[in-house]
């Protein structure tokens, strides 16, 4: 699994993504600023401002306005994993400054 190679935490499924991942951070005691976030629709508009880091797939057009990245694969086609070397990329960066 992706997320077990990255490190990283997947939660599926939840309804009110905003509140999943407010819960997610205070359960494993993350600054949401230190969050990367990929979504992909418009439930997940209060998510994506949230984080430090939010991604949406290439075919996620209802709120690539909103990402802080557009990635260049589409959902199910490789956008997990690039939003995993995204982040780790990003995180090399923010600790260099």
């Amino acid at each position: 699994m992706i997320a077990r190679q990255l490190d990283s935490h997947i939660y599926k499924g939840a309804k009110d993504r905003y509140r999943a991942l407010q819960n997610a951070c205070t359960e494993l005691a993350v600054d949401l600023k230190q969050v990367c976030y990929v979504g992909d629709s418009i439930r997940d508009i209060d998510a994506l401002a949230l984080v430090g880091l939010g991604l949406v797939p290439a075919d996620a057009s209802p709120v690539q306005a909103l990402a802080h990245r557009v990635l260049k694969h589409r959902g199910g086609n490789g956008a997990v994993a690039e939003a995993g070397v995204t982040a780790g990329v990003t995180r090399v960066a923010n600790a260099r400054r």
